[in-house]
């Protein structure tokens, strides 16, 4: 994995903190992540997907690990991918290896003060008060007290720790972050724009996560070098991790949708997004763009001169083809921003459409979507899937009529069945949304404990 930041020089012109994806420590986030299970981390479909995906038995070591051993895990220099970082924690001597793990537990978090290394070691109370105090939610006292016993058995802990960060990177983290690594590099240049306009820590990451920043952040933000760390699994959030010498914030920018975008662009989406490109007008929106972090409407019908209609037309086929996001500020006004994630998606994808083979002299060939309904062939690819989750309530309600159908009448289903075939039948990998509207809308119902879900019958069904 790369990791992109910007030059000591150019970062010291402008006085501004490191700015990274640090693989290594991003990972080991996101892994702490999959405990909070409740929390914003989980709006995130990569999250969710693999939370889904761990066993019973990784998802308490992994509790074991973040949770009641906090963030000791987490290193005070960057790597260059967490594999290298795993490997080296496997050739380290147990004893040297539970050591740093206890120095890095005892540092002061926040208003919590300095722990004694070998106190924690020694004494299973000090240990549950010390870690309690830190944590963000009660820990049971079973967890607490097998963590306490990992830390006094220091090759059963070494080796626990390895074999559970290696399970996990080869079943879910790999994948994941082959996908997320080249969508955070094109957003990065964003992320240093945003930094450089402030000069405190706190407004820096306001900035870039659009919201409050959290109290618990707030109160570390102060005697020690800073890393922003860019994460795929944080959304209008940030997190704050001091390690011996450095603090580590991992933010989230808001809802992206190349971040979110698991499944490959199809050909029927990659017309639409092609189509949306052919014009002078678009690209001359997206060049405005690309020089400001938000431009309203208003400021780029002055700069290029067009008309209101004009503008709005062009604005709206962006928007949905997924080039620019919007939203509203200050009442009626919009506000438009690129997606730069998303040009990279479109020309990668149209990369792989080029490169499939096609047999000399065959016609083209032309793929059915005879099953899906005539009023939705501009928003289904040519496996019958909904390609994009549409603005219009009219088309948001064809989308819904049609995934309903793909639900066998007097069957019940279970949540994660529901989930698995509403994921067959969409591809921006968020089946929670359209579960959601498909409950609220009535054309499914379930059991008040939402363990059990059914069809419900349209008119004129027998």
């Amino acid at each position: 994995m790369t990791v992109l930041e910007p030059s000591l020089d150019a970062a010291a012109a402008i006085n501004m903190p490191r700015l990274s994806l640090a693989p290594a420590h991003n990972a080991l986030n996101t892994l702490a992540l999959l405990n909070r299970a409740g929390q914003m981390a989980m709006r995130s479909p990569g999250v969710r997907q693999m939370v889904l995906s761990l066993s019973a038995q990784q998802r308490q070591h992994n509790r074991l690990l973040f949770d009641a051993l906090g963030d000791a895990l987490m290193p005070d220099e960057e790597w260059s991918s967490f594999p290298a970082y795993v490997e080296s924690l496997a050739a380290r001597e147990p004893l040297s290896f539970r050591d740093q793990l206890l120095r890095r537990l005892a540092l002061p978090y926040g208003n919590t003060p300095a722990g004694t290394p070998e106190q924690l070691r020694r004494n299973l109370q000090t240990f549950v008060t010390h870690v309690s105090r830190r944590s963000e939610s009660p820990l049971e006292p079973a967890l607490l007290q097998e963590a306490h016993m990992l830390l006094n058995e220091p090759q059963r802990l070494q080796a626990l720790v390895v074999s559970h960060l290696r399970a996990l990177w080869q079943s879910v983290l790999a994948s994941e972050w082959e996908h997320l690594t080249p969508v955070l590099q094109t957003l990065l240049p964003g992320c240093a724009q945003r930094i450089a306009q402030h000069t405190t820590a706190a407004d820096r990451l306001h900035a870039l996560i659009e919201a409050d920043v959290p109290a618990s952040v707030s109160a570390q933000l102060r005697g020690t070098p800073i890393v922003f760390v860019l994460s795929g699994h944080m959304q209008h959030s940030a997190r704050a991790v001091r390690t011996e010498h450095t603090l580590w914030l991992f933010f989230g920018l808001p809802p992206h949708p190349a971040i979110w975008r698991r499944s490959p662009v199809g050909k029927a989406e990659l017309l639409v997004r092609l189509r949306a490109l052919a014009d002078e007008t678009s690209l001359q929106l997206l060049a405005q763009l690309t020089q400001q972090t938000e431009l309203s409407a208003q400021d780029m019908i002055a700069r290029l001169q067009l008309s209101q209609p004009n503008a709005s037309r062009h604005l709206k086929q962006l928007v949905t083809a997924g080039f620019i996001q919007v939203r509203r500020h200050g009442g009626a006004t919009k506000m438009y921003r690129l997606t730069p994630a998303h040009i990279v998606q479109t020309l990668h994808a149209l990369e792989q459409h080029l490169a499939e083979p096609t047999p000399i002299g065959s016609p083209p060939r032309v793929e059915s979507t005879t099953n899906a309904p005539a009023e939705l062939r501009g928003l289904i690819d040519a496996q019958a899937r909904v390609v994009r989750w549409p603005t219009k309530r009219k088309e948001q309600h064809m989308i819904l009529d049609y995934l309903a159908s793909q639900f066998e009448r007097d069957k019940q289903y279970s949540e994660k069945e529901v989930n698995a075939l509403l994921q067959q039948w969409h591809l921006w990998n968020d089946p929670a949304l359209l579960r959601r509207e498909l409950v609220d809308g009535h054309w499914l119902d379930r059991t008040k404990n939402g363990a059990r879900y059914w069809r419900v019958k349209a008119n004129g069904e027998s």
